[in-house]
């Protein structure tokens, strides 16, 4: 067997094509979003016999000595996807990935592993992570936080509206909230318009975007960007105006994610991973319930990746 790099989708065999497309993490239209962001697509790919087998998608960043790959970007995860008869040599052909990848020469390698499907390899460092995973099969389901199903009903009282995110009509309120967000937490924006465009294109195309636009009395409370990736749906991204805080829009807006998660059968609720130093937001994340959840990220430094 042989590892290989590939630019291009379309050199990927059918088959695997399709196979990526399974997963909103390893599909072309996710990857490709990264491009509003400087990053470009590639395919880490195993062939036998001149067959392709197994490929795991990322993105790249920088050239040359300064190149960097995440698999994927910003807290989402790593997807390998492997042809029909080979479901079996799914840890053996992850592992050839990985150390052809450890390799290659990159500056940076961060590998997002939330299956826990890579073996840690010695040419990796580990970073741990513990999130919450709620189980939201039922249809009818709520959070089991008494004050967190009040505040959702006093957000319905406020006559909070909560709708789909409009490009047309809600970006200009959007970039403010998101100003807004950053400041308060005394950071620079991750992402600038172009990007939003471009995931509000991917919005459109693909139904496991879930992305919400909150208003009262026609002033713009918040927004959030969910992802639903296999059977769990991840709460993403959440940009709000503080002073709106009382009327608890977030509550109502993840629980109106959550509902339309589980009408096309959704079964799990992953409200992300929180800051370290952020308290206050991982308290109120363990009141959506469920059971902690453990996975880890691969990171690979070399050359300049050790001092930039």
């Amino acid at each position: 067997m042989k590892t290989h790099r590939i630019t291009r989708h379309l050199d990927l065999s059918a088959q695997l094509r399709a196979e990526l497309e399974n997963s909103f993490f390893s599909s072309k239209d996710f990857s490709d979003l990264w491009g509003a962001v400087g990053g470009h697509s590639v395919w880490w790919v195993v062939e036998k016999k001149g067959e392709q087998i197994a490929v795991l998608p990322g993105v790249e960043f920088g050239k040359k000595l300064v190149r960097r790959l995440q698999c994927m970007p910003d807290g989402c995860y790593a997807r390998l996807a492997v042809a029909d008869g080979f479901i079996r040599q799914q840890k053996e052909l992850g592992a050839l990935i990985i150390d052809n990848i450890a390799n290659y020469g990159y500056a940076k390698t961060y590998i997002t592993d939330f299956d826990n499907l890579f073996d840690p390899p010695d040419k990796f460092d580990l970073i741990s992570h513990t999130t919450t995973l709620c189980d939201i099969s039922e249809s009818d389901w709520q959070p089991p936080d008494k004050k967190l199903q009040a505040q959702i009903r006093k957000a319905q009282r406020e006559g909070v509206e909560v709708r789909r995110f409009n490009v047309i009509s809600d970006f200009d309120s959007l970039i403010s909230l998101v100003k807004k967000t950053e400041d308060r937490h005394e950071q620079r924006p991750k992402y600038d318009r172009t990007f939003f465009e471009a995931l509000a294109r991917l919005d459109k195309l693909d139904q496991r975007v879930i992305w919400y636009f909150c208003e009262h009395d026609h002033a713009p409370v918040a927004s959030q960007i969910n992802f639903v990736c296999d059977d769990t749906l991840l709460s993403w991204q959440t940009f709000s105006d503080r002073k709106f805080s009382n009327l608890k829009a977030n509550q109502l807006m993840l629980q109106t994610a959550i509902n339309e998660a589980t009408a096309s059968g959704v079964l799990k609720f992953n409200p992300g991973l929180s800051p370290q130093d952020a308290e206050g937001l991982k308290a109120y994340k363990l009141r959506w319930g469920g059971v902690s959840y453990n996975y880890n990220t691969l990171v690979r430094r070399q050359g300049l990746g050790r001092v930039l």
